[in-house]
């Protein structure tokens, strides 16, 4: 997926959370390090960045060309 083809990215702080929205059809776009806050501690690790696909609508093309 590139990041044209992303309509909604969000950004996971563990594997086991990534892997779930992994499974439910997000993409995996990057890791990248970062701190994050884990039961009111402050931590450094990976943070897990995924990205879904716009939802297509569909198109009024005959309004669209005026028919």
């Amino acid at each position: 997926m590139q990041l044209h083809e992303v309509g909604t990215l969000i950004e996971i702080p563990t594997p086991e959370a990534a892997s779930m929205l992994i499974a439910e059809g997000w993409t995996l776009v990057a890791i990248i390090p970062g701190e994050r806050h884990d039961q009111g501690q402050k931590a450094v690790g990976p943070i897990y960045v995924l990205g879904k696909r716009p939802e297509l609508q569909p198109t009024n093309w005959k309004a669209m060309v005026g028919e």
